[in-house]
């Protein structure tokens, strides 16, 4: 983890400022108390416990309203449980506000109780990042308020498998900018309360793990929206299936999808019940018929699993780009299409792709002779 300098923010502008980042808190209300925020600093800094590391030159206590705001600036907390009553990382549009918590091996305690809510964003790029060594550790407790990851606001759970650990959020997290683990992070996330995703939200849903695990689990109900990136467990299989998102309840969809690299016409197709969201490893295809005729000719493309609902773009670019239309699929995720080849289509083979507008990342492909 890095060590920082921090960005000085005092006064009734630093006040200002974490007001109207804490609306996001507070349906439309600033959350807490007016009066002035504990904020990190340029020349002091370092880790929460740190009582330098604060513009009031002492710790945050739980009725206090705390910032993390500044070029770099990164407060780790380790093996300590900090508090405060509300916390907004990123002021102004030029911060790079981090938060640092980790057990660091100390289990049973808290990291961090902030009982008003935090809010991550919308101003600068702004991250939580996660790491524990210890079972089931909470990490965040916001109680019956909200974590609230605005736009450019991030949380990443960087934990490790091998470690067997969760690392716990204990009340809400709203998902407006990115929430989870990444592609090489095998730990998993708990929210013991809801999980809200919006339009512009992105779940990172990462597994690089032997025997996949769900990466998030969710106590209450989850309200989809936006996009999920979902990561493919190693040593990849076929017809496997795992649980990528387990809620007590479930409404929404995810609108698209994406993954790490790009594996073709293979992908973690989703499916919904009322209580997950699974992942199953499959390939998509598509056919042309008859796959020898002239320019000016009509031919029908057949696709079968692709994603449900999915506008599939059809064309082939071998001899110069020809579009072949778009073809919408079924809820099995199959499409029939009649096309039309090019009249001024050269004579050769070429390949026809079949391109998805839900997961960019999927291209199936077949062979048509033009005679």
């Amino acid at each position: 983890m890095s060590t920082g300098r921090y960005g000085r923010v005092r006064g009734v502008t630093a006040a200002a400022f974490l007001v109207a980042g804490l609306v996001a808190l507070g349906a439309g209300r600033p959350v807490g108390a007016a009066k002035q925020p504990m904020c990190t600093t340029t020349s002091k800094g370092g880790t929460w416990s740190d009582p330098a590391a604060w513009s009031a030159d002492q710790v945050p206590l739980s009725t206090d309203e705390a910032c993390i705001s500044g070029l770099n600036a990164t407060v780790e907390l380790t093996g300590f449980e900090g508090t405060a009553h509300t916390l907004q990382l990123g002021l102004v549009k030029t911060d790079t506000a981090n938060l640092d918590i980790t057990d660091s091996g100390a289990c049973g305690s808290t990291g961090l109780t902030v009982d008003g809510g935090i809010s991550v964003g919308p101003h600068g790029r702004t991250r939580i990042q996660l790491f524990s060594q210890c079972p089931d550790d909470t990490l965040i407790d916001v109680g019956s308020a909200s974590l609230v990851l605005n736009h450019n606001g991030r949380l990443l759970n960087e934990g490790r498998d091998d470690y067997g650990t969760t690392q716990v959020i204990h009340g809400n997290v709203v998902n407006n900018g990115r929430f989870g683990s990444d592609e090489l992070s095998e730990g998993r996330t708990q929210i013991t309360g809801n999980y809200t995703q919006g339009a512009g939200g992105l779940l990172l849903a990462g597994s690089n793990s032997l025997t996949p695990t769900s990466p998030i689990v969710v106590g209450g109900s989850a309200s989809l929206n936006g996009t999920i990136l979902v990561g493919i467990p190693q040593p990849d299989q076929l017809g496997q299936t795992w649980t990528v998102l387990p809620a007590a309840s479930i409404t929404g969809t995810f609108a698209s999808e994406q993954t790490w690299g790009n594996f073709g016409a293979r992908y973690p197709r989703l499916s919904y019940t009322p209580t997950e969201v699974d992942a199953t490893l499959v390939v998509a295809g598509i056919a042309a018929d008859p796959n020898t005729a002239p320019p000016g000719a009509q031919i029908t493309i057949t696709g079968t699993t692709f994603p449900p609902g999915d506008h599939v773009v059809l064309s082939f670019k071998d001899h110069g780009k020809f579009s072949l239309g778009t073809a919408t699929t079924d809820a099995s995720g199959a499409f029939t299409d009649q096309v039309t080849i090019p009249a001024d289509a050269p004579a050769g083979t070429v390949t026809i792709r079949a391109d998805s507008t839900f997961l960019h990342t999927l291209e199936a492909t077949t062979k048509l002779t033009i005679s």
